[in-house]
């Protein structure tokens, strides 16, 4: 199987790897492994090197399986469509565009407010809607069934998980979202559409080459908004996108967010929805980066 990725994003798959087992590695030696990860640039222990290392170093195992599985989902597609050449600048662009992302950020909690920024969460995801939609084509009376499909199922769900504790466990909305419909905001339905939607758009041009069927291309699907769930959650808890009522996300949220998922992308299916969406992987992609950032990330204090 790895002999067969392309060679660009194999290169870069082994070179985490290598640099995760460095990381454990290293210090044995008397190597301080952190002048590899990422230091704000007014701190004593800023490398200007780090802007290339800390891209493929790791909080953990998990850490490093979750960014290898986003990159194999989505790498793999970017790669075969713009060549090896351009499919780096493009990572290498990425990752040094997350790292002026997280400074902007910084100072922007240093010299504001997170409220300050929170608050902008429903405008981005309209914008990400918005710009899935300007790249689907065509645009037809499958595709609005399909967004019709996935906000009412995503906004029953979540009603039947607000408000009975059934589906998800014990949590609530906060505010970030704006106007609710019995304890939901309006905006999730939107958020369930975007990212079931993109997910089986990216699990199925992965069929093409590798699985059969639209069972698979489902399974494959919940399996992508499912992790992305995961990375999601306890960042959005930060943010007060939501709460758990205990603090703690129970396994059988996951188990519903997969099952749930699964057979929305079934359903897409069977709408025959074109699902060639070129913003759909980039929009993933976007997501995962940015969540997988502010969960895992191992830039020091300064």
């Amino acid at each position: 199987m790895i002999a067969q990725l392309p060679p660009g994003l194999k290169n870069l798959l082994i070179i985490m790897v290598l640099v995760s087992f460095a990381q454990v590695a290293l210090p044995k030696t008397g190597f301080d492994v952190e002048t590899l990860y990422l230091f704000y640039p007014d701190s004593e222990n800023f490398r200007i090197w780090q802007l290339v290392t800390h891209i493929f170093c790791h909080g953990g195992i998990s850490h490093l399986l979750f960014n290898g599985l986003a990159l194999f989902s989505f790498g793999a597609i970017v790669e075969y469509r713009l060549g090896v050449s351009k499919f780096l600048q493009l990572f290498f662009i990425a990752a040094l565009g997350a790292v002026l992302v997280h400074f902007s950020g910084a100072i922007g909690i240093a010299f504001f407010s997170p409220s300050f920024f929170v608050p902008f969460t429903p405008v981005n995801l309209f914008l990400m809607l918005l710009l899935l939609i300007l790249h689907e084509q065509p645009i037809n009376v499958r595709f609005v069934q399909a967004f019709l499909m996935a906000v009412v199922v995503g906004m029953t769900t979540e009603m039947i998980g607000v408000n009975t504790g059934m589906l998800f466990g014990n949590y609530s909305y906060g505010e970030v979202f704006g106007r609710k419909l019995f304890g939901v905001p309006v905006l999730i339905g939107i958020n369930w559409f975007c990212i079931v939607y993109t997910s089986h758009v990216v699990a199925k041009k992965l069929n093409s080459n590798t699985i059969k069927g639209k069972l698979s291309v489902a399974l494959l699907a919940a399996t992508i908004a499912t992790v992305f769930d995961w990375i999601m959650e306890p960042v959005a808890m930060k943010l007060g996108f939501w709460n758990w009522n205990d603090g703690q996300i129970p396994l059988f949220n996951y188990c519903s967010w997969f099952v749930i998922s699964f057979a929305v992308s079934m359903a897409f299916g069977y709408l025959k929805i074109e699902a060639n969406n070129k913003f759909a992987p980039y929009f993933l992609m976007i997501q995962i980066l940015f969540f997988l950032f502010l969960r895992f990330s191992p830039i020091g204090q300064s």
